[in-house]
């Protein structure tokens, strides 16, 4: 009788150790879902914070995390069936996808697939629709450049996953096989996910200045704005042009400016 191939999850358990192609994903993705967590968080504070321009802010998140609960608790009591029917089926571990089989998984697939093009059909209208405006303001074309990049980011990422899934159906390769692909993969996923925050960061002065602010909101610092005018420099002119600085409140002297002589 020939030796069946032992998975993942049946070596770990029989040798006790964790191999390094299975170590070293797994810590990149979960250092990947810290940075998620605390970039998405940021922009959530960021959204409280300020007045949403098509409805109340509240209403906004209660129907994002509203929508986003029920379809991962219709999801999951339909994974839970699914086991239920074939309690002795074997899955591959570690990948938390692999939870949902049967009609579950179908689901998973078909609504992913469905987002995914919409943000790309949804983003690419408002591209044209902007790049199209004559009276469309520079600072929204400058933030449609950091949504561009967080868009190709988010589908590059699923077209990898997903191209890596397909190919191993098509190869029928062995779980083991299958273990590492859908890892390394999920690298690429997991970076889109998680770099909206810093992508907006880092290419948008917009963007930033705002994230700024409420960065400083989270971190509990006060920020002043010091404008630099002929009041306190007596060296401008009065044509000079007057500056507006956000410094931190402890960093302000209350040290008058000593005067300056002719």
């Amino acid at each position: 009788m020939e030796k069946a191939i032992l998975t993942v999850s049946e070596s770990v358990a029989t040798s006790g150790e964790v191999s390094l192609p299975i170590l070293i994903p797994t810590a990149i993705i979960f250092v990947l879902t810290v940075f998620g967590l605390w970039g998405n968080g940021c922009i959530v504070v960021a959204t409280l914070r300020n007045k949403h321009p098509f409805m109340p802010k509240r209403v906004y998140l209660s129907l994002v995390l509203i929508v986003g609960f029920i379809y991962s608790a219709v999801l999951l009591a339909i994974g839970y069936y699914e086991m239920l029917k074939t309690p002795d089926k074997e899955v591959v571990c570690v990948i938390m996808i692999e939870l949902y089989q049967g009609v579950a998984k179908t689901i998973w697939v078909v609504v992913t697939v469905i987002l995914v093009n919409m943000v790309v059909v949804i983003y690419g209208l408002f591209w044209l629709s902007i790049r199209c405006s004559r009276g469309a303001d520079d600072t929204i074309k400058k933030a449609m450049k950091s949504i561009t990049v967080v868009v190709a980011i988010l589908v590059c990422g699923w077209v990898i996953s997903s191209a890596s899934r397909v190919t191993c159906l098509l190869l029928n390769v062995d779980d083991k096989t299958l273990t590492y692909v859908l890892l390394y993969s999920a690298i690429a996923t997991n970076i889109g996910c998680s770099s909206n925050y810093y992508v907006y960061y880092w290419i948008s002065s917009e963007y930033r200045t705002v994230l700024k602010k409420q960065l400083a909101f989270v971190l509990c610092r006060e920020w002043a704005i010091v404008r630099v005018g002929i009041s306190n420099n007596p060296g401008l002119t009065h044509d000079s042009n007057i500056r507006a600085s956000k410094v931190s409140k402890s960093a302000l002297s209350t040290t008058p400016l000593p005067s300056i002589q002719a």
